[in-house]
C-alpha cells in the first residue's frame, strides 16, 4: 500500500481545520482505511469518522 494513495487537488485545498468522513467502499484487513487516515493527517485534515458500505462474508475468506 506504500505510496498507493494521493490526495487529489480538491482536498489539498482544504483548510487544516477541515474534518472528513472517510468512506470504504467494503473493509477487509483496514489498510486502505489506515493508509488514507495517515495521508489525510499528514496534510492537516482531522478524520472525523469511518464508514464502511460492506464487509465480506466469513464464508467467503
Amino acid at each position: 500500500m506504500k505510496n498507493a494513495l494521493s490526495l487529489g487537488k480538491d482536498f489539498r485545498r482544504r483548510l487544516p481545520r477541515d474534518r472528513v468522513l472517510l468512506v470504504d467502499d467494503i473493509y477487509t484487513s483496514g489498510t486502505t482505511v489506515k493508509s488514507a487516515i495517515q495521508i489525510l493527517k499528514l496534510s492537516g485534515i482531522s478524520v472525523y469518522g469511518t464508514v464502511a458500505l460492506a464487509t465480506p462474508n466469513k464464508g467467503d475468506r
